[in-house]
């Protein structure tokens, strides 16, 4: 009788540690303003902010009051090693964000695709969510929250470990 006690006691208290444990691994995200956006590209990738023509740098190009879209902050850096895309987008309407992100969602959560790779996901539904998929050198990410977008396609190893300190300094969660 006081053994089955006990033993419901640390079954209880077992199910409730695994409970937090899977529930902390999933992290709200916040809006990230554009302004930090940028200081990450520089301080972090160190990109200066270009033209769409100047092929011989890397660089960010930021586009404003472009159609759907309040600000775009666009990423292309393609080396010999590897390279990465990053898009940062605020939409002029929220519904179209949260649909752009649906697309992906729906995509990755797909269950012949989902059962074969290594995500990170999370989503409330019209709110915010995240896919982070990191596969053979590949670094797939998409945040969204409320109007804005970050996607990041990232594909080689080198590129892979600075875009991770990139979407860390913005305190984006990613793959352990």
């Amino acid at each position: 009788m006081i053994m089955n006690k006990i033993k419901r006691a640390i079954a209880l208290t077992m199910a409730a540690v695994m409970l937090m444990s899977i529930t902390g691994c999933h992290k709200k995200i916040e809006k990230i303003d554009e302004e930090d956006v940028i200081a990450a590209l520089e301080d972090v990738l160190g990109l200066e902010e270009g033209e769409d023509s100047d092929d011989e740098t890397e660089h960010y190009t930021v586009v404003r009051n472009s159609t759907g879209r309040d600000c775009s902050i666009v990423v292309n850096v393609d080396r010999e090693d590897g390279s990465y895309d990053i898009s940062y987008i605020i939409y002029e309407d929220e519904d179209f964000a949260q649909r752009h992100f649906e697309y992906y969602y729906e995509y990755y959560t797909d269950p012949a695709i989902y059962r074969e790779f290594d995500y990170l996901i999370d989503y409330k539904d019209g709110e915010w969510g995240y896919i982070v998929k990191d596969l053979d050198g590949v670094l797939l990410a998409v945040y969204y929250v409320d109007d804005m977008m970050i996607t990041v396609d990232s594909r080689s190893e080198n590129n892979n470990e600075k875009v991770k300190v990139f979407l860390s300094e913005l305190g984006l969660p990613l793959l352990e």
